[in-house]
């Protein structure tokens, strides 16, 4: 994923004033937050190692010819050790027992093993999702509401 791409998509979260974006192109996740100081901070993550002359130190898009908003710009890499937990079969995620009540976990969050993470609802009924290892929640790739598919990654674990 060239610069250009990165550039383009940080343009297209600030004028469209969503406040997260996730984009994957191959074995490279892209996802864009967007914080209420109106700064954006971009994550990547993928299981190989960059170059080194790709990976810099935090950027201050606003220095830049692009007039965007202040943003900081994080390339970084997955360990092998991080696992992916994916979804069985498609469904809707929920990731607390009721709308009223706390997230199972978040992102930072210590697990164990067997520890449900969320709920997917398949076919009238509700499936726990539980942790395949022991670790911290890295990433939390979906939302409560979302529908995904059989073997989209829902949390990483590292």
């Amino acid at each position: 994923m060239d610069s250009q791409k990165i550039t383009s998509l940080v343009e297209l979260m600030s004028s469209s004033g969503l406040s997260e974006l996730t984009y994957q192109e191959g074995e490279v996740s892209l996802t864009l937050h967007r914080s209420k100081q109106n700064t954006a901070g971009v994550t990547s993550s993928s299981n190989f190692s960059l170059p080194s002359d790709t990976v810099s130190e935090p950027t201050d898009v606003s220095e830049s010819d692009h007039h965007l908003p202040q943003a900081e710009i994080v390339l970084s890499t997955h360990d092998n050790s991080d696992v992916s937990v994916q979804s069985p079969l498609y469904g809707v995620v929920y990731l607390s027992p009721s709308e009223d009540e706390k997230a199972y976990v978040s992102v930072g969050d210590s697990v164990i093993e067997g520890q449900t993470l969320c709920l997917l609802e398949a076919m009238k009924m509700f499936h726990p999702i539980e942790a395949e290892a022991s670790g911290t929640v890295r990433e939390i790739r979906v939302a409560s509401g979302d529908e995904v598919e059989s073997g989209q990654v829902l949390f990483v674990i590292g």
